[in-house]
């Protein structure tokens, strides 16, 4: 339970945490003024690490062990997120801020967390004269690479995601409770909650300290999962769970050196402006690289024993392929082509449903209703409810009551938390079992196709403009399919491809339900039902749990 308590309260501590930041951002002179090089019209806030690194520290200190590495590491991280601070304020030499990862590494390095292995070097460890070297050159130039990748909204975040996302599956493999595991779902629940307000059109930034936070921690949690914790794994295996940033980095350092420039300064030749460049919108380009991306951290998940030069020459051919497409395309011209716009038959169809004016309402209650149901009724069915299901539903229901009351203007928020918190709670209990999967999954399946139907006619009648499928939307599927896909030998006794379609379909329609914009207001009574649904399920998961009835 801790493990999913520490992925919740990250994602809760880091979206609290933003909007208080944004307001002091200013005052502060964390914020990222836009330059020839920078895609952003204006400035931006860009205290977002310090938001992500208080929202992964709260669970983790109150969970993890104190263990050497688990505490040379966090010293380490800290020192990287200080040294980012002090460059987004003031802007530093990139000597200092290479003086400074040196130390973080020499502190991780201390603590035990250090490469043994190389590929094609066999199984015998590495001396020290070579060990230590060779981790001080993947860490800094890892926390680097993604940092230098931070030039798009929730690119840098959204591909640490997608590669702390199978750290996490092959740590849970290795042996499950392991601090690893633990810490990677905090990292993945903070910048969850961090994409919330990076996505694109983006109103926070991580800045320096976020970019380098990030990738310092993928690249120690990397070093640590295959040197400590399964040491059976290719060592060849990171080309593909940091691919894009590795070729990035790579391909970037080359165009400097070629063009006489140090290889250190900053230009438009990351793989994000190459897309650009050829008339790819943001939305497109972020999309395109979490794709690529993400098709090799899935892949490296069914090569974690392969030999490494089956896993060099796949990073090989990927980054030929790579840079000959975009060669090909620079020299021909080509740009992507947009869809053409909706024909008189759609816009038709579109202008007689917007029409039904009754159909806004119906469709917003029909939803809190449906979602009302299988919350309650799903929060009394199921197996036996342990105990710390039962003391997180009833903190998180004592918090909606007294936000209520005393906290009027974060009601909304605290509303969707306790949404989600019921829904995975519910859904766990609901599909742990076999014997309630067989029964009722599919038509329960049935039934979440009906409100997710109902959703996507509300969206057409009110909120298209809200509703627009982003990169956040692509991870969140991907994820979901991913998952859905794993062996049985990892999800066995779960019916995860239900869970994973109810579960998307509830967040989805609690946004729906709970989403403000221009000119669109909530529908008051909707509301109502889902704070009352939230608090009625909690209370109802925190009674089934306390023991006082069975």
């Amino acid at each position: 339970m801790s493990l999913f308590a520490s992925f919740i309260i990250a994602l809760f501590v880091t979206m609290v945490l933003v909007p208080p930041l944004m307001r002091v951002s200013g005052a502060l002179k964390l914020v990222d003024v836009p330059t020839p090089r920078k895609a952003h019209p204006g400035p931006i806030p860009c205290s977002g690490g310090i938001a992500m690194t208080v929202g992964v520290l709260v669970p983790t200190l109150m969970w993890a062990p104190l263990d050497r590495p688990f505490l040379h590491l966090f010293i380490a991280a800290l020192i990287v997120v200080l040294l980012g601070i002090w460059d987004d304020r003031t802007g530093i030499d990139y000597k200092w801020k290479f003086l400074g990862q040196l130390v973080a590494a020499l502190v991780v390095i201390q603590g035990g967390i250090v490469i043994e292995h190389l590929p094609f070097f066999g199984l015998d460890r590495l001396p020290a004269y070579i060990s230590i070297p060779v981790t001080v050159i993947f860490l800094v130039g890892i926390t680097n690479a993604i940092n230098m990748s931070d030039g798009l909204d929730g690119l840098a975040a959204g591909c640490a995601l997608l590669t702390l996302g199978m750290i996490a599956i092959l740590s849970y493999q290795a042996g499950g409770q392991s601090f690893v595991l633990l810490l990677t779902l905090s990292i993945m629940g903070s910048i969850l909650g961090f994409l919330r307000y990076n996505t694109y059109p983006a109103i926070m930034f991580l800045g320096d300290a976020g970019s380098q936070f990030l990738g310092f921690i993928v690249a120690a949690l990397t070093i640590y999962l295959f040197g400590n914790l399964h040491g059976a794994l290719s060592p060849a295996l990171p080309l593909l769970l940091l691919g894009v940033p590795i070729l990035d980095a790579i391909w970037v350092m080359a165009h400097r050196v070629r063009a006489g420039r140090s290889p250190f300064l900053a230009d438009r030749n990351h793989i994000h402006h190459k897309l650009l460049a050829l008339k790819f919108k943001q939305r497109e380009a972020v999309a395109l690289i979490y794709t690529i991306h993400g098709l090799l951290v899935y892949g490296a998940f069914f090569l974690v024993y392969e030999s490494d030069l089956l896993i060099s020459s796949i990073f090989f051919a990927f980054s030929v392929s790579a840079i000959g497409l975009h060669t090909w395309a620079r020299r021909s011209g080509w740009q992507i082509h947009r869809s053409p716009p909706p024909g008189d038959r759609v816009e038709r169809r579109n202008l007689w449903v917007r029409r039904r004016t009754w159909l806004p309402t119906f469709c917003a209650r029909y939803m809190a209703y449906a979602i009302a149901a299988v919350l309650i009724g799903g929060a009394g069915f199921g197996r036996t409810v342990p105990y710390d299901f039962s003391a997180l539903a009833l903190g998180l229901a004592g918090l909606l009551i007294a936000a209520n009351f005393l906290l009027r203007a974060w009601t909304a928020m605290f509303t969707r938390l306790g949404i989600y918190v019921a829904a995975v709670l519910v859904t766990y209990l609901f599909a742990i079992g076999p014997e309630y999967s067989k029964i009722v999954a599919y038509p329960t399946d049935a039934y979440f196709v009906l409100l997710g139907a109902v959703m996507a006619v509300g969206i057409r009648v009110t909120r298209r403009d809200l509703f627009e499928v982003t990169p956040q939307d692509l991870l969140i599927v991907f994820f979901a399919l991913v998952i859905a896909n794993l062996p049985e030998s990892i999800v066995s006794g779960f019916a995860v491809g239900h869970a994973l379609f109810w579960l998307v379909v509830l967040f989805y329609a609690t946004e729906f339900l709970l989403n403000v914009g221009p000119g669109i207001a909530r529908d008051a009574h909707s509301y109502r039902v889902m704070r009352a649904t939230a608090i009625v399920t909690l209370a109802i998961i925190a009674v089934r749990g306390s023991g006082w009835i069975i």
